[in-house]
């Protein structure tokens, strides 16, 4: 939580919004509020799951309504003029990252469930840990970390993605 806050600050400090450690902080918050008021490692461990369900379905709702969730990111991590976020290229590219990240934690949600059911406390950790950083790591770097194809190769990007 520490981190969170301090990188918050960070953010802050350079004018930016903060977006991604705002998220993180309060998914957070509510995790250890949880945790603490029941006592329990399962009612804990198993927020997780419930967690990575509501991300998954906002991801999805958000594509399905026309507002990406990844819009409220995308200024972060490369800032763009107003009149290129309307084209739509740009607008389908961020509907694409935002089904993959939909469909990433319908998929975290999925594992961590079945291996809730069916392991140890113990074993569940691992699994969490084993399947976690690596999976979200990779996706970070192929699919957020770096431009979608569509939006490199569209000329009215050349310059703001070069500047970016």
């Amino acid at each position: 939580m520490l981190v969170a806050i301090l990188l918050y600050q960070y953010e802050r400090r350079r004018e930016r919004p903060g977006m991604v450690v705002r998220l993180a902080l309060g998914l957070v918050l509510i995790r250890a509020t949880v945790g603490l008021i029941s006592g329990s490692a399962s009612t804990y461990l198993a927020q997780e799951i419930a967690i990575d369900s509501l991300l998954s379905a906002a991801f999805f709702v958000s594509v399905v309504v026309g507002r990406p969730l990844t819009e409220l990111f995308a200024d972060e991590v490369y800032p763009m003029p107003d009149h290129l976020r309307q084209l739509p290229v740009y607008r389908a590219a961020l509907r694409r990252v935002a089904i993959v990240w939909g469909g990433y934690f319908l998929l975290r949600a999925g594992v961590r469930l079945l291996a809730f059911a069916t392991l140890t406390t113990n074993a569940y950790v691992l699994v969490v840990a084993l399947s976690d950083v690596p999976f979200l790591i990779a996706l970070l770097g192929c699919r957020s970390g770096s431009r979608p194809r569509s939006v490199r190769r569209d000329p009215a990007f050349a310059i703001p993605l070069e500047a970016a």
